[in-house]
């Protein structure tokens, strides 16, 4: 079995993650500027359709 190298995972994951918060930053700033407004019921219908594609539930798990 290979040996994972965690500091080579991280190095590997740290473009990506900081392109994601970039973009996540730079859609909440357009959403503001524009006043984009999002229901409780389009949100939760979003966060059904994300855990339905991810095979998971939508229901608040409990932190331990």
């Amino acid at each position: 079995m290979k040996k994972m190298d965690l500091n080579r995972l991280r190095v590997g994951q740290h473009d990506q993650a900081v392109h994601d918060v970039k973009a996540a930053l730079l859609l909440e700033r357009v959403a503001e500027e524009e006043n984009i407004q999002v229901s409780d019921e389009e949100f939760n219908r979003e966060l059904e359709a994300l855990a339905r594609q991810s095979k998971q539930t939508s229901e608040p798990c409990e932190l331990v």
